[in-house]
């Protein structure tokens, strides 16, 4: 027996009319009842291993180009959920990459990465299909059983049209994540956006009426912004804004929240500091942007920034209200010299 072959995609796509496969109607209402990605994924490798009585089922995802995640598994542990497997050296990656369903009938006599650890946790054969959206291919759906020789042609032409079908939900679900992001970044400098401000500040709000979880907004413009436009132009004051988020953010903390609101006005979330800590931080930030630098001609450009911050109060009801406390904090800042560090 041939341990290893797999199938053009040709050679599993239904043939006329009377070509259909049978699936239990609880599969489908399962499907259509997950509201996220991960909800579905979890109830196809359910019902994968139920549908074709698998020992073990499982879903990669495209991680990188070289590289696929198990984002979902039941079963046999061989290969855990989240683990990576490499795309060069696998069948599950080769499936990937040339786009064809592979079977491997034998895994004790394959040399495959993925085949020798799951024949280490006594799997006998497994079968893996690539979730193809167009010309791309997303990931996988693999099965695997105890016993040898467990699958042939009319197994796979049922997972290769589940992976078909799946793929499409899989790309759809990752276009909308992709929107989504778009929508709360801004395109210049790649952080966050006004509006993903404002979403955060809300749930840090509702967070601290509910249990205390206590937080300091602040706000940062840049100093003479305007005359860096008008005199170097405004591809010289782009490189001034992505330098002044990469100064910011390396001062932050990962639980920080950093937005740019528009122009060259920045906003800060810090979560669970005090005031005393608050001020540290922002003088740390208007030390750090007084140290950039911005090579021009002959000269250097040179920049400072005006910082107003406040902390949430008992008495605030909606996330506007520390802001503009904070907005108020940021122009006395302004017209108290600039290039200084004011709380209100």
């Amino acid at each position: 027996m041939v341990h290893q072959f797999g199938f053009e995609p040709a050679e599993l796509a239904p043939r006329g009319r009377n070509c259909k496969i049978a699936l239990p109607t609880a599969f489908i209402h399962d499907m259509a009842s997950a509201d996220s990605l991960q909800k579905a994924l979890d109830t196809l490798a359910h019902w994968l291993s139920v549908i074709f009585s698998a020992d073990r089922a499982s879903i990669t995802i495209q991680r990188s180009p070289e590289e696929l995640n198990v984002y979902s598994m039941v079963g046999n542990r061989a290969i855990p959920q989240n683990f990576t497997l490499p795309v060069h050296g696998t069948l599950v990656g080769r499936a990937f990459s040339t786009q064809r369903l592979l079977i491997c009938n034998d895994l004790n006599e394959s040399e495959d990465l993925d085949c020798l650890l799951l024949a280490e946790h006594e799997l006998g054969s497994c079968m893996d299909a690539p979730m193809v959206q167009g010309n791309t291919c997303v990931g996988t759906l693999n099965i695997a059983h105890r016993e040898k020789g467990a699958y042939q042609i009319d197994h796979a032409m049922t997972l290769q049209c589940l992976a078909n079908w799946m793929a499409m939900n899989v790309r759809l679900h990752q276009q909308i994540s992709e929107m989504e992001t778009l929508a709360r970044t801004d395109a210049l400098t790649g952080i966050a956006n006004r509006r993903s401000f404002i979403e955060t500040g809300k749930v840090r709000l509702r967070d601290f009426q509910e249990n205390g979880s206590r937080f300091v907004v602040g706000i940062l413009d840049l100093d003479f912004f305007k005359q860096v436009n008008d005199q170097h132009g405004h591809d010289m004051g782009d490189l001034v804004l992505i330098a002044l988020s990469n100064c910011v953010q390396g001062q932050l903390r990962n639980i920080d929240h950093l937005s740019r609101m528009g122009g060259e006005e920045f906003a800060v979330i810090l979560p669970g500091v005090s005031y005393d800590e608050a001020r540290h931080v922002f003088e740390k930030i208007r030390g750090c942007v007084e140290q950039i630098r911005i090579p021009l001609e002959q000269v250097q450009l040179r920049l400072t920034t005006s910082i107003g911050f406040s902390e949430v109060a008992a008495a605030d009801q909606i996330f506007e209200d520390v802001l503009k406390r904070a907005d108020l904090a940021l122009y006395r800042a302004k017209s108290g010299g600039r290039n200084r560090v004011e709380a209100h």
